[in-house]
């Protein structure tokens, strides 16, 4: 990645990383020049990996329910079944971004790290050093 950067290894760790660079990237907008555009395209990629590892947390354990079920039914006794398990209400999903997050990101730090007034403590604030 950018000059040394890299992103977090699995997706809780880069959803936490990416919520605390979107809260902080607004404090050096006008610093380093990053536009609209840009803080909007992370805010928009916090709400979306946030949306997708929550939704992959309550299917898997809604997985498991059914797949109880299965066994139950298949291996069980299916008198003793009184329901099925619940659907989960996953609320509405936020709109698919027109580009990949980490890419986007990624250039993103390139550009603040290439900026005139990048400074150290700017970099470790962001988490990008």
């Amino acid at each position: 990645m950018a000059n040394g950067f890299s992103f977090p290894k699995n997706e809780a760790e880069f959803n936490a990383w990416l919520s605390n660079f979107a809260y902080k990237i607004t404090e050096y907008t006008n610093i380093l020049g990053i536009d609209d555009a840009a803080v909007i395209f992370v805010t928009d990629a916090v709400v979306m990996t946030d949306y997708l590892i929550t939704t992959d947390r309550i299917l898997k354990a809604n997985s498991k329910e059914w797949k109880k079920l299965i066994n139950q039914i298949a291996w069980g006794n299916p008198k003793t079944t009184s329901k099925y398990p619940n659907h989960p209400d996953l609320g509405t999903p936020p709109t698919i971004p027109a580009e990949a997050a980490k890419p986007y990101i990624a250039k993103l730090v390139q550009i603040i790290k290439a900026h005139p007034n990048y400074t150290k403590y700017i970099g470790q604030d962001l988490d990008i050093v």
